[in-house]
Formats: structure tokens, sequence, C-alpha cells
């Protein structure tokens, strides 16, 4: 009888043993959440601290932009009409972008030493040889081109690309248009919004000047720009995985047709 009053006792033993475990595993769920709660209110207060505060205070300070598109489309004017091949025209331009913002922060691609990178994220984008002109926290300017004919699409960017055609010739194929824009070295200058590609072809000696801002002094709040960028990011998750399960449906929905 004493054994079977044991026995009967031992499973409330088995409960209070697991019954902490349980109440383990419930409070760290509860400590995760609370902690993914307080990493993004963090997060969110950085981004509102960073567009209300940070950036003015920057650019206050001196360590905004000092170039503008208006400027630098203007310079790329002045080096397309130098005379001779290239070298002329970077120059020209090394010379006018150091009258703006200070001859030692220019760097010297015009000559033979100089340093230029091969680009090509992957085989779908452009190839092409960029060496970087002027760069800051808040800007850069760069020119980019090939000396050989290539085509490819250029990758989208944060920030707006401003472009213009140094010398050569490009055709384009812009998001939502199927006819081409083809744009010769005669004073051609455009952009490309943040978040938009387009297929490019450039004939050979093809050389374009660049112009972009920091994302951070482009006049876009980093709040939406947060948001749209997950907006975007979710949209193609989504397509991915619609094009997956359009993928698994063709074999089971394919039938044969009864002769």
């Amino acid at each position: 009888m004493q054994s079977t009053a044991k026995s009967r006792r031992a499973p409330p033993a088995r409960d209070a043993a697991v019954a902490p475990e349980l109440r383990g595993e419930k409070g760290g769920g509860v400590a995760h959440d609370w902690a993914l709660y307080a990493a993004t209110v963090l997060g969110f207060l950085i981004l509102l601290w960073v567009d209300t505060g940070l950036v003015p205070e920057a650019a206050a300070r001196g360590f905004g932009p000092k170039l503008s598109t208006d400027a630098v489309a203007k310079v790329g004017a002045e080096a397309r009409l130098a005379p001779g091949g290239l070298g002329n025209k970077l120059r020209v331009l090394e010379r006018r972008v150091g009258q703006l913002v200070g001859g030692d922060r220019v760097a010297n691609c015009s000559s033979q030493d100089s340093e230029w990178r091969f680009h090509q994220n992957d085989q779908r984008h452009v190839f092409q040889w960029r060496c970087t002109v002027y760069k800051s926290a808040a800007e850069e300017v760069s020119v980019w081109g090939s000396p050989l004919r290539t085509s490819g699409l250029l990758p989208s960017t944060l920030s707006a690309r401003h472009l213009t055609l140094l010398a050569g010739e490009i055709t384009e194929w812009s998001d939502r248009r199927v006819l081409p824009t083809a744009r010769a070295s005669n004073g051609s200058s455009w952009a490309y919004r943040r978040h938009s590609a387009a297929a490019v072809r450039l004939e050979p000696e093809t050389w374009v000047l660049e112009y972009q801002k920091s994302v951070l002094f482009e006049g876009t709040r980093l709040i939406p720009a947060a948001a749209e960028l997950f907006v975007s990011k979710c949209s193609t998750a989504a397509r991915r995985v619609r094009r997956r399960l359009a993928r698994r449906r063709i074999p089971g929905g394919a039938q044969a047709i009864p002769t």
C-alpha cells in the first residue's frame, strides 16, 4: 500500500520539475520580444535624430555638399568642349572641381599613373573603368566609361545619379520605356532617380561624368526612405514567392490530352 501511494504521488513531482522549464521558455520568449521592441524603438529614435538634428548641424558646420548638380553639369560642359582626347578633358575637369572644393582634395585621374578601377558587379551589369575625381562624406564626383563597346545594366542606387556625357555616344533603355534614347556628346546631361535602373549601350571611347550626393544630404528623410526600402524588399520577396509557386503548379497542372 505504501509503494502504491508513492507511485501515485510521483507524477506531480514530474509535473513540478517540468513546469519551471516551461515557465523559463515563456520568460525567454517575453525577454526576446522586449529586446526586439527596444531595438526597434532605438533605431527609430536614431533615424529621427539624424533627420532632424545631425544632418542640419553637419551642413551648418561645413560638412555638407560643396557642389551642386548645376555646377557639376557646367563643369562637365566645359570639359567636354576641351580640345584633344580624354586626358585634356580630365585636366579641365580636375582644375574646375579643384577651384570649387580645393585642389588638394581632387584626385589626378589624367596622369599615366592614375588609378582607374574596373567595375562589374556581375555579368548583367555594364563593365566600366572608373576614376573618382572627388569624394567626401556628402558627395562624389567620378568619371566612368570604356574604350571598348559595351552594354549592360546600370544598377539602382539609394540616391539620384546626375550624368553628363564627356565623349562618345550612349543609348539607354530606362524604366517603363521600350523605345531607346540616344545621347551624343553635344551637351547631353540627364539624371536617374533613386532606386531606378537602366539598360545602356556604350559606343567605343564613351566617357561619362557622374555626380552623386549622399542620401543624407539629398533632402530625403531617412524614415520615409527606410519605409520605402522595406516595402520594395517585401514586394520583391512576394514576386519571388509567386514565381516559385507558379513553377510548382506547372508540372502538376499539365495533363495529357486523351486521344
